[in-house]
């Protein structure tokens, strides 16, 4: 995808298809970003079932945020209700 966007935020609110699924662009990552492996093509929201988030065994998750301005990373947890740091 990276080749078909090159990094191009012109392309944000557009349609895409992906897995016969169609989605809206909300966001393009520089070239560079690799998180968590520079194996992803693309991202998708995922909304998960309660009982998912109570799952302490659950681990595959990689939630990803933005820090407010002035904000710190040590502050955010704080910030975000059950987000751990």
């Amino acid at each position: 995808m990276a080749d078909e966007f090159g990094g191009d935020a012109g392309v944000i609110g557009k349609p895409v298809r992906l897995d016969s699924e169609s989605y809206t662009i909300i966001g393009v990552m520089p070239q560079a970003f690799r998180f968590p492996t520079a194996d992803a093509l693309y991202w998708t929201a995922t909304r998960f079932p309660e009982q998912e988030y109570s799952d302490r065994n659950n681990n595959w998750h990689y939630p990803v945020g933005r820090l407010r301005a002035g904000a710190s990373s040590r502050s955010a947890p704080r910030s975000a209700p059950g987000a751990r740091g």
